[in-house]
């Protein structure tokens, strides 16, 4: 029993269904969370239980339980430092955002400046490095700098074409293109980490497969499958998917 919850909530966890949950569902899920957290703590492997952990602070926040929200991201701050760690940075903005975007846009843009001064080299010698190398705080401020879906997009694919590697973010981007019915595009993102990744089907799990199923069983979607249908994406958009398959149909041979 212990392992199924367990499951079924890293299962929650890493595909991010509990935030597109309906109000009554998410409450059950933050009860659950809560009480296995409280009763197995002990049990529970360091990795699994900070990932459990980040799962329910993010259950009390959207269930606006703002003081709980609170206690377990400070069960965060006693083990590690926001100086330190890009990651704690990340997961304060969004306890910072209650007061507003702004605030937690503040936020980010202060404490990044430690880290950006102060994140060690191979060499384990501190070296200055470029706030776009914080790349979970970058990814953050999109969402922060988006009023809508559309802005959204823009944002993320102005992103994108700084981070093409970044395959979590093209999945991301799927996403969006599925909720407006934009299939083919979303078909096309898909296939950025397809290529780009040839065991993300294996290794991404539901998430890679879920995004794909949903682009190819769009009714009267004319997927992208060849560079000929690149020509509907335009700057950013079209990605270095686009690049790749001339290469191939060209006779480049097929993505190393």
């Amino acid at each position: 029993m212990l392992e199924q919850v367990k499951e079924r909530l890293l299962l929650l966890f890493r595909t991010g269904k509990y935030a597109q949950l309906a109000p009554e569902d998410l409450e059950k899920v933050y009860q659950v969370s809560k009480t296995f957290l409280r009763l197995n703590e002990s049990r529970l492997a360091p990795l699994e239980y900070y990932t459990l952990l980040e799962l329910h602070y993010f259950l009390c926040l959207l269930t606006t339980r703002d003081t709980e929200a609170k206690t377990a991201l400070d069960r965060f701050s006693d083990k590690f430092e926001a100086k330190d760690s890009e990651k704690l940075v990340v997961l304060k903005s969004y306890y910072v955002e209650i007061l507003g975007k702004k605030d937690a846009l503040e936020y980010l843009e202060k404490a990044a400046v430690p880290l950006i001064q102060t994140r060690p080299s191979l060499t384990a010698e501190p070296v200055q490095h470029h706030e776009k190398d914080l790349r979970q705080i970058e990814k953050r401020k999109v969402a922060l700098k988006s009023d809508s879906r559309a802005s959204y997009i823009k944002n993320l694919l102005e992103y994108i074409n700084d981070t093409p590697l970044d395959y979590e973010s093209w999945m991301e981007l799927a996403e969006q293109y599925v909720a407006l019915g934009e299939y083919e595009k979303a078909y096309d993102c898909v296939q950025e980490v397809l290529v780009g990744v040839p065991a993300a089907g294996a290794a991404a799990g539901d998430e890679v497969l879920h995004a794909r199923d949903r682009a190819l069983r769009a009714p009267h979607a004319q997927l992208v499958r060849s560079a000929g249908g690149c020509e509907r994406l335009k700057g950013p958009e079209a990605g270095s998917y686009c690049q790749k398959q001339a290469g191939a149909n060209s006779g480049g041979g097929p993505h190393k």
